[in-house]
């Protein structure tokens, strides 16, 4: 069982054992053996609740494993499980970290004893461990995403620039207890800088747009999603603009300069300079590229910025 598993684990001195729970949970385990959990969902809460079925298997049930702590990050009942925590605590030992907002449920469950609440750059100390309170976003604070994922495909709609995603994929035996991957996520995404001096010196304040026929990727292989992409520049305080685009399957990519009244003033054949510039479209880390324009000349160059990857983490699961 995984709970067995977990507990025989030793870890080594100067690491830390992280393994998923599921949904949003993770235990952590010290070299000393202190064993937290964060967000730990055991049961199917939402269903019950709300009509959010469970789509993970269950790993374990709350009497399972006796963790030093059950850190709960907020009062979301996939992240505070209402079914599952009360259980879990009735050890007489585990206790509960967690954010104020969860102090309603607690006192709705009869939940008072072995409670730390966290604020805001609060910390406690927990073992080998020390929980810190931090400012975290649920999405509300992350932008504008812009790609969607249906079935083996992620997209983005036409108009938009493609999300800086870097991703891994492997394919796990789930028939044993345990099964463990080396997971390096690859660069999946391109920033094209767009550098367009005018004759002065200054920056051309023209819009620009790519059109190009790759909108996405697989999220199996990674491979181009064939489809229409078009994407206008954003523009940074220096002047410069830039892109963000999917992997392209082929040379077509256009660069569009546009007048304010959304006509094209003159486009360049960029996917084919690109190509000329000995850029691989398929590599597992894709390369940024910068394009600069000398308006006196209408001349375009185009440079490749090796990505550097050599610091590039590895997680085990």
């Amino acid at each position: 069982s995984f709970a067995s598993y977990l507990h025989r684990f030793k870890v080594a001195e100067g690491q830390i054992g992280v393994f998923w729970l599921g949904q949003a949970g993770f235990a952590f385990k010290s070299a000393g053996g202190t064993v937290i959990a964060v967000d730990p969902y055991y049961s199917d809460c939402c269903n019950r609740y709300f009509g959010f079925r469970r789509l993970i298997p269950y790993l374990m049930t709350p009497t399972d494993i006796e963790f030093d702590a059950i850190v709960c990050s907020h009062a979301h009942y996939d992240h505070f499980d209402v079914d599952g925590i009360p259980h879990a605590l009735s050890n007489g030992n585990t206790r509960l970290i967690c954010a104020t907002d969860c102090l309603v449920e607690c006192e709705r469950l009869n939940i008072h004893d072995r409670i730390t609440t966290l604020a805001l750059g609060e910390s406690t100390v927990c073992g080998d461990f020390t929980i810190t309170g931090m400012a975290c976003d649920h999405g509300e604070l992350a932008g504008n995403v812009n790609s969607v994922i249906r079935h083996d495909s992620l997209y983005v709609a036409r108009g938009r620039n493609f999300d800086r995603i870097f991703a891994h994929c492997a394919l796990l035996d789930c028939n044993w207890d345990t099964e463990q991957d080396y997971v390096a996520f690859s660069k999946q995404h391109v920033v094209i800088t767009i550098k367009a001096k005018t004759a002065f010196g200054g920056y051309y304040p023209a819009d620009m747009r790519i059109r190009a026929n790759s909108s996405g990727m697989n999220i199996f292989n990674f491979e181009p999603l064939i489809g229409p992409f078009t994407a206008f520049a954003e523009r940074k305080r220096d002047g410069t603009l830039v892109f963000v685009v999917p992997r392209q399957g082929d040379n077509s990519m256009a660069l569009d300069i546009m007048r304010p009244d959304g006509t094209i003033e003159v486009s360049f054949q960029l996917g084919r300079m690109i190509e000329s510039s000995g850029y691989d479209w398929t590599k597992k880390d894709l390369d940024d590229i910068t394009v600069t324009i000398d308006y006196a000349s209408m001349n375009l160059s185009v440079s490749i910025e090796n990505w550097d990857n050599e610091n590039k983490g590895v997680i085990i699961i």
